[in-house]
């Protein structure tokens, strides 16, 4: 009897080993099933929108595309050191420029070039950048560090840009 008792406990164990198994199988495809599902909703609700959005742009390049304009202070490069006495300017007062704006999820640029230069010949220098982050810290409204306004681009520009005639 005791043989076939053994026998028994053999056979129990290596059933409860293979029902133990497929429980843990079993739950492992539901988290994974469930990852699966949730993740891809969870990227697209952290990814963030454009700063600048690109109908503004669109518009503000067209717009400003045949404008040229007289820097009407000195332009320093912007990862410069302010405190350094003996830096150049990348665009001195009174230099004609053409500009452009680039945006991305975290940043507007805008970029100019002599006027005299096409674009295509003439790297350009960014003029003016604006970060998501500093707004942030700078306690600027949340719909602006949403969204940027066009508007406030233009202002921050006629602070070191005129328009002149062509």
């Amino acid at each position: 009897m005791r043989i076939r008792s053994k026998a028994r406990l053999g056979v129990m164990r290596a059933q409860d080993h293979t029902v133990g198994c497929y429980r843990r199988s079993r739950a492992r495809a539901i988290i994974t099933g469930a990852a699966c599902i949730c993740l891809p909703f969870l990227a697209l609700f952290m990814c963030s929108s454009p700063l600048l959005r690109e109908s503004d742009v669109t518009s503000f390049n067209e717009g400003h595309a045949q404008k040229t304009y007289v820097a009407t202070q000195d332009i320093f490069s912007n990862f410069s050191d302010p405190e350094e006495t003996e830096r150049e300017p990348i665009f001195p007062a009174g230099t004609r420029l053409k500009i452009w704006v680039e945006s991305d999820d975290n940043w507007i640029k805008v970029r100019a070039h002599q006027a005299d230069i096409s674009r295509e010949n003439a790297p350009g220098h960014t003029i003016l950048y604006i970060i998501r982050d500093i707004l942030e810290e700078d306690g600027a409204p949340p719909e602006m560090v949403d969204r940027y306004p066009a508007d406030e681009l233009e202002k921050k520009l006629s602070e070191i840009l005129k328009e002149v005639q062509s």
